[in-house]
């Protein structure tokens, strides 16, 4: 009897301490994580110094991410990144060959909330955004997909109508081709709502850059400005930026944009356009990234320095697809690259598909008609991806 008494005893304890674990991580071990993938088929596509090529290639990153709230305010977080890549991945693509079957550590940082109810601080390796600085995977492009991340603190304050996020840290990895060596950045960005109608953010931020390869070094400052209006279904904004060097060099920026809702009841339209010029010596920081699929992807900041970008679209909404954003877009480049003639048309025409929440499936396709004088043939690229984020 004492027997069948002892274990019973022993048993209940072993239920009780289980339960304990339990709600030890109950509603406080979280996780995190991304599948994105992209089918693509380029024919003639751009290259840097003019040529053309044709490319077939699948490239895919899984981000993947777990975290433990110790309090309500106080969390620790980690991610893994893996890249793998099938089909082509040289020339254009080149970039992405290194990447190839590569499992990294792309995230591990302890994050403190509502200090003095103002302050959120994050410490570790992270991801950052900014309008000028891009430590964290982005939108489309396939190039993107290649995540960076900086080792450092950033954090963000909260007063009255202002949020400040700021960034002191270093790089994790430089991904940059012929780049072996350090970079730092140093910076803040501020939103401020003035009204419903009104908003405006300012930024300033210094990049300083060490290549031990070629024993360079680059220290550059960045400025930025864009007010921002909202009125009901227009939207407008114009981005100023300016940057310069240790060595006196200069450049600035500006990007105009306006989109204008037209809702009926059993569609919406949204025209858009937008205008984008750029001089002097841009550098870092005063380049955009529009959805364009095939410049955008291939030429980056190349194909808008010195020069002007004009860009109209439309984007519709059908009741009966909820679900589905049809886009049409229209750019035409100049650049200084051609002595600011016409260097091209490009015209892309885009689906997107939220097919449950955390499901996105997409189609794009683009033709880019050349000048001549920059590329004698015609470029076309066409693009099937999903995004799976759990």
């Amino acid at each position: 009897m004492l027997k069948k008494l002892l274990c019973a005893a022993f048993l209940c304890a072993l239920s009780a301490n289980a339960f304990a674990v339990t709600d030890i991580w109950k509603d406080k071990l979280f996780i995190d994580g991304e599948i994105r993938s992209f089918a693509i088929s380029d024919r003639n596509m751009i290259q840097r110094l003019g040529s053309s090529a044709d490319y077939d290639t699948v490239p895919t990153r899984v981000l993947f991410g777990a975290g433990y709230r110790i309090t309500p305010d106080i969390s620790v977080f980690a991610r893994g990144a893996f890249f793998t890549v099938w089909g082509q991945k040289d020339g254009q693509y080149a970039v992405l060959g290194n990447y190839d079957n590569k499992l990294s550590f792309a995230e591990g940082y302890a994050e403190i909330k509502n200090i003095f109810n103002a302050l959120d601080i994050k410490a570790g390796r992270q991801f950052y955004l900014s309008d000028e600085v891009f430590y964290k995977p982005l939108l489309y492009s396939v190039e993107r997909l290649i995540y960076a991340s900086v080792d450092g603190v950033s954090g963000n304050f909260k007063f009255k109508n202002t949020d400040v996020k700021f960034l002191l840290g270093k790089e994790a990895e430089v991904t940059y081709s012929g780049m072996e060596g350090e970079r730092y950045v140093y910076g803040l960005q501020s939103k401020t709502k003035v009204s419903d109608l009104f908003s405006f953010d300012l930024s300033a931020y210094n990049i300083n850059t060490k290549n031990t390869r070629y024993d360079t070094a680059a220290d550059y400052t960045l400025f930025g400005a864009t007010p921002r209006l909202n009125a009901g279904n227009l939207a407008l904004f114009l981005r100023y930026l300016a940057n310069n060097d240790e060595q006196n060099r200069y450049g600035q920026y500006f990007h105009l944009d306006a989109k204008y809702k037209i809702a009926e009841d059993s569609f919406s339209l949204t025209p858009k356009a937008s205008f984008i010029t750029t001089a002097g010596d841009t550098g870092w920081g005063t380049i955009t990234y529009l959805r364009s699929i095939i410049v955008e992807q291939s030429l980056g900041d190349l194909a808008i320095r010195n020069g002007e970008v004009y860009g109209a679209g439309i984007d519709f909404q059908a009741e009966a697809l909820p679900k589905t954003l049809f886009s049409l877009d229209s750019y035409y480049y100049k650049s200084s690259i051609s002595s600011m003639s016409d260097k091209g048309t490009e015209v892309d025409l885009k689906a997107v598909y939220q097919m449950y929440k955390n499901l996105e499936l997409g189609i794009a396709g683009g033709y880019f008609a050349a000048n001549g004088s920059f590329q004698e043939k015609d470029s076309q690229k066409l693009q099937v991806w999903f995004v799976f984020k759990f």
